[in-house]
């Protein structure tokens, strides 16, 4: 697999075409998990002691601190780190 300069996304060779795979929006990753086990986004924001603000911020986000994921993915039982493993 290839990676272009200054390009996020993943690229693999397809005969004279290339595609290109974005990597996870783990925004919308964690969003689904949320809507998933049926909380919401007020009990979120409680387990992450932020607002509800901050969590719809977390939904919108492409990327995200890897300490913030630990702890989301610590609190909703969840392993979100192995989207970006499935993505190398």
């Amino acid at each position: 697999m290839v990676r272009a300069k200054n390009d996020n996304r993943k690229s693999t060779n397809t005969g004279d075409a290339q595609k290109f795979v974005q990597p996870p929006h783990i925004g919308h990753l964690i969003r689904q998990e949320v809507e998933r086990q049926g909380l919401t986004v007020v009990s979120l924001a409680r387990m992450l002691s932020c607002s509800r603000t901050n969590i719809y911020k977390i939904f919108d986000r492409q990327s995200i601190d890897t300490d913030q994921l630990l702890r989301i993915s610590s609190l909703l039982h969840t392993d979100f780190f192995r989207f970006y493993s499935e993505y190398l």
